[in-house]
């Protein structure tokens, strides 16, 4: 299942639709569905803000993933785009993001 799908079914508590995954039954999929529509929700509010127009898949991904570990939103956001000036590479922009917290 791709992104676009998922949002999709998160947003739209489509049961159904996450638990046809293999691997995923239906208390597996409510609990996805619970967990990730407030983050998944956040990722595309900041895809529509007009200060963040110039974000790339890069940051997003590695905002993403330090919310996912806990960080406020925000605080998460600021790191990355003062570590972004210095990596290309998900896996160097994360590390060095989290030092800047």
């Amino acid at each position: 299942m791709g992104l676009p799908a998922f949002n999709t079914a998160i947003q739209n508590d489509s049961i159904s639709v996450i638990s046809k995954v293999p691997g995923i039954g239906k208390k597996t999929a409510t609990r996805l569905i619970v967990e990730m529509k407030d983050k998944l929700g956040f990722l595309e509010k900041m895809k529509t803000d007009a200060d963040l127009d110039d974000v790339d898949t890069l940051s997003l991904d590695a905002i993403n993933a330090l919310i996912n570990l806990g960080y406020h939103p925000n605080q998460a956001k600021k790191a990355v785009q003062k570590a972004r000036v210095d990596h290309e590479r998900l896996n160097t922009l994360i590390p060095s993001a989290l030092q800047l917290i």
